[in-house]
């Protein structure tokens, strides 16, 4: 199931917070699937943690297209 938001608006600031929110938890998933042990960083073979980090880096990603094309479509 795919969800799409039609006549939704963020303000500036909705929106750099909303990226903001998303990078932070980027981080904290991929802080969960790379951890630094003596020295070096290993992978976790979590699943679910694994998942986490993918999802948010593709909604990041979205992110950063919807605002790249907000400032280039007027």
């Amino acid at each position: 199931m795919n969800y799409s938001f039609r006549d939704i608006t963020f303000s500036k600031e909705e929106f750099i917070e909303l990226k903001t929110v998303v990078g932070e938890f980027k981080r904290i998933c991929h802080d969960q699937v790379y951890r630094y042990v003596k020295g070096s960083y290993e992978q976790s073979g979590d699943a679910v943690s694994q998942k986490r980090l993918e999802i948010a880096e593709s909604i990041l990603s979205k992110l950063n297209t919807a605002e790249y094309l907000n400032q280039t479509v007027k």
